[in-house]
């Protein structure tokens, strides 16, 4: 049964506060949000009701704001006895709900591409992962100060409209984000995230300029040597061999192998638990939901991984965070002599934390991503083994995908070529 309660949070008695809509529908649906358009003093509100009868939000209302509140409760209930089988995300379409009452010009608010933004926002919650949610909301913060600190391309208080985004809004935003010295495939994501919200505003009807589908990008190449790093099964095997005296650096080498020898994010191979391990067949799996994509996984334990197991008596090493591990296993890797020296780019706190290319020793440019970088890279090609079993294991949906994590040299590439042929019979 669906129920509607309303609350206030502030505990300013002297302000004024926005009023809480909590909507309920057994337990399949609890959303509460905030009805700003309505508000009312924490001292005069009680169950739900506001203790002055006589009070109205504004002096042109015809309805007191309890009037309102019983009609806004009416409206949203009817929506949802209408709607109830169509809602896919419980929150927009509650947000929905408390707009059309107010009789707000919806098309015309969300024809704004400004407003429109905090919209696209609001429909990724629940139909995307909790880490993928975060990095959207982090693009339409970032494209919002692109707005800001482009005053003198966007008159101030000029509502931009998506009917009016042409190629001259395209370029400012490449010139922007070229100032901000952002590397080249960081650049191209940024760029067809809007391109996506653009196409989002055409699937609700929004008049959008429709040369945007044809946009042409800018390639900003990052330079040619840079490469992103991995480490190969000798730099394995001597991190592998390291006696370490310290136990939480033995601790980081331990998951550096585990994600070296498994293939995945950092988000989910540090969630690995006992509970994970799995029989099938006599044969040993982890098995696991990856996080980023919902994907029920199910991937082989090899060797490496099994020898890591074995010395913490069956269990995965102790729980770390994300941010120690990319620190200790730098700390890892210097001590297992991993300091060649070689050109790549590397996060600048004193630089917005862009990549600064240089020379770096090897171990320098270590991060939670080289586990899935180094098992690409060292199981692409090797005999028994066929690029979609790989890429079953990495997750990855395209083999351009997968193959964009293949950081071999043409040197070592070509060492392998000539292993190949030596094998070929004619």
């Amino acid at each position: 049964m669906a129920t509607i309660a309303y609350s206030i949070r502030s505990s300013k008695n002297d302000k004024l506060s926005s009023i809480y809509l909590r909507f309920r529908d057994s337990s399949r649906i609890d959303v509460n949000l905030a009805v700003n358009y309505l508000n009312c003093l924490p001292s005069n509100f009680k169950n739900g009701k506001c203790k002055v009868s006589s009070y109205k939000v504004k002096e042109s209302d015809t309805d007191t704001l309890n009037v309102i509140l019983e009609k806004l409760k009416t409206h949203v209930l009817g929506d949802f006895l209408e709607n109830e089988h169509s809602i896919t995300n419980a929150k927009l379409w509650l947000k929905q709900s408390i707009e059309s009452f107010n009789n707000a010009d919806e098309q015309k608010d969300l024809d704004d591409f400004i407003v429109f933004l905090d919209y696209y926002l609001d429909s990724k919650v629940g139909s995307v992962a909790d880490s993928t949610y975060k990095k959207i909301k982090t693009e339409i913060t970032k494209l919002k100060k692109f707005v800001t600190d482009s005053s003198d391309f966007f008159k101030a208080g000029q509502k931009i409209r998506f009917k009016n985004l042409n190629d001259s809004f395209l370029r400012r935003y490449e010139d922007y984000l070229e100032s901000l010295n952002y590397q080249s495939q960081t650049y191209s994501k940024k760029v067809k995230n809007l391109k996506q919200v653009c196409v989002f505003a055409k699937q609700n009807n929004i008049v959008v300029n429709e040369a945007i589908f044809n946009w042409k990008f800018k390639v900003f190449k990052k330079p040619n040597d840079a490469k992103f790093i991995y480490l190969n099964f000798e730099e394995l095997q001597s991190i592998t061999d390291l006696k370490l005296k310290t136990g939480y650096l033995d601790n980081a080498r331990d998951w550096l192998l585990i994600a070296c020898f498994t293939g995945q994010r950092v988000s989910d191979f540090l969630q690995f638990n006992k509970g994970n391990i799995k029989k099938d067949s006599d044969l040993d799996f982890i098995e696991f939901t990856q996080q980023k994509t919902k994907k029920l996984m199910k991937i082989p334990i090899l060797d490496a991984v099994q020898a890591v197991l074995d010395k913490n008596k069956g269990n995965f090493p102790r729980n770390i965070s994300a941010t120690k591990f990319n620190v200790y296993i730098k700390e890892v890797c210097k001590k297992a002599g991993i300091i060649e020296k070689v050109f790549g780019g590397k996060p600048n706190q004193g630089t917005n934390n862009r990549k600064i290319y240089d020379t770096y020793y090897k171990y320098e440019l270590v991060t939670s991503h080289i586990g899935r970088r180094s098992f690409a890279t060292n199981f692409y090609g090797l005999d028994d083994t066929n690029v979609n079993d790989l890429m079953y294991v990495t997750g990855h949906n395209s083999q351009k995908q997968f193959l964009d994590y293949i950081q071999k040299t043409n040197e070592e590439r070509g060492i392998e070529v000539a292993k190949a042929f030596k094998k070929i019979k004619y």
